[in-house]
């Protein structure tokens, strides 16, 4: 099976001059609210916290960038650090310092909002700084101040877990903790998020450097993981990788693997609880993908990758790469022994492959490479799955197979109201 066809060199100029001119808009602004909270039905924010009814959203961050002139104001630079530094930010939801949480709320579960709602960054607070030399059981005072923090948090909310989100390329520190605020808004406040912010060049025309720094920041994302599974409270931990994350986060994994590859797999996964693993428009080589998810898939929950056939951003990464992505793959560029891995891989419960093109199709956006938060339907189903760690089928997705043997799981046309069910159906078996 060929999952990939190639696009014209005039096309994949163009996605650059897109990418050029998106890279001047600094600003992001509140995701399109999500297919299943916009008909009244069900809402995020039925039992959040009273604390968290507010127009601020704290999103907690471990960066191996160098701070900012201004750190409060600015947060962090694009110059790459050997050490991790770990905080808390705080992104403010609009303009208007006199709205109220109602305001937010409904425009939060409409379909369509009269106008764009900026996202903010308003606070930075570091609190400590974990040199390569330190351990994940270094037993600082200020260590303990953040995951006491961290854990207060968790055991206020009704989510247990600790999702560790990484974003993509051209990103600086404002737009990559902004990314992972708005998720946290749209779990109905109850997801505490961690936002992995490596150094970004913040340039298209520095793709290179970034893919060289993504690399880079992969021994630090595991020893975060590490640090975090000893020391938080979390039930289990989450990853959700966005384009060039997917680079860090699956070196990272497999990482993890061979640093303890004396241990256990079973004993492995029980001690760092890592559950949901999603990949969102994932920007690597796609062999180079498999070839990972081979050495880590054992120690995880559950795997799953999304693929957009039309996304021409990965069009353009493969061009340059000279290889498909494994957000836009080519099977063809396997061996024999890997497609069958693969195609065994997609029938078991913890690996699952998602076309999204069934879902971007309604909103006329088959190039889209930033669906998980800016298509309704994919943002929905990303936020069923890590509040509930519910199977596709429970999600309202579909199962199909292809020619080859590969199982598929895709958004039918009836999407939006199997979502509601869903959600209604996973609270009401909530404990």
């Amino acid at each position: 099976m060929k999952l990939v066809h190639r696009q014209s060199f005039r096309v994949l100029a163009s996605l650059l001059a897109a990418c050029l001119l998106g890279a001047c808009q600094s600003t992001l602004y509140l995701m399109p609210t999500p297919a299943a909270f916009r008909t009244g039905e069900v809402s995020p924010f039925e039992s959040t916290p009273e604390w968290e009814r507010n127009l601020t959203i704290p999103v907690a961050y471990a960066t191996n960038r160098l701070p900012a002139n201004d750190l409060d104001r600015n947060g962090y630079s694009r110059q790459f650090d050997d050490s991790l530094r770990l905080g808390i930010t705080r992104i403010f939801v609009g303009d208007d310092p006199d709205a109220r949480w109602e305001d937010l709320d409904a425009i939060s579960t409409i379909e369509e909002r009269p106008e764009d709602v900026p996202l903010r960054l308003h606070q930075v607070t570091e609190y400590f700084e974990l040199s390569p030399e330190m351990k994940a059981d270094v037993g600082a005072a200020k260590v303990e101040e953040l995951f006491t923090a961290l854990n207060e948090l968790l055991a206020e909310h009704e989510d247990p877990d600790l999702l560790i989100f990484v974003h993509g390329a051209n990103n600086n520190f404002y737009r990559s903790t902004a990314q992972a605020a708005q998720y946290r808004h749209f779990s109905g406040r109850h997801t505490v998020v961690l936002a992995f912010v490596w150094p970004s060049m913040e340039n298209i025309l520095r793709y290179g450097a970034d893919v060289r720094n993504a690399m880079a920041a992969a021994p630090l994302l595991a020893q975060l993981i590490e640090l975090t599974a000893t020391r938080s409270n979390a039930r289990y931990i989450n990853l959700m990788a966005y384009s060039l994350g997917a680079k860090v986060v699956t070196s990272a994994l497999e990482e993890l693997r061979n640093n303890n590859r004396d241990e256990d797999p079973a004993e492995l996964k029980a001690r760092l609880r890592i559950g949901e693993v999603y990949f969102a428009a994932a920007d690597v080589d796609f062999q180079r993908f498999v070839q990972q998810l081979q050495s880590y898939k054992d120690i995880v929950g559950r795997v799953s990758l999304t693929v957009n056939m039309d996304d021409s951003a990965l069009g353009f990464s493969a061009f340059v790469a000279g290889v498909s992505r494994a957000g836009r793959p080519d099977t063809d560029e396997l061996t024999a022994e890997e497609s069958r891995w693969l195609i065994e891989a997609s029938r078991t419960e913890n690996f699952d492959v998602i076309e999204v093109g069934t879902a971007v199709a309604p909103y006329a956006a088959f190039s889209a490479h930033d669906y998980w938060y800016s298509n309704p339907r994919v943002s929905t189903d990303i936020i069923i799955q890590m509040l509930s760690q519910a199977p596709p089928a429970e999600r309202g997705l579909a199962r199909y197979e292809t020619d080859d043997g590969y199982e598929v799981w895709y958004f039918p046309e009836d999407y939006p109201e199997r979502s509601i069910s869903a959600v209604q159906e996973l609270r009401a078996r909530a404990p």
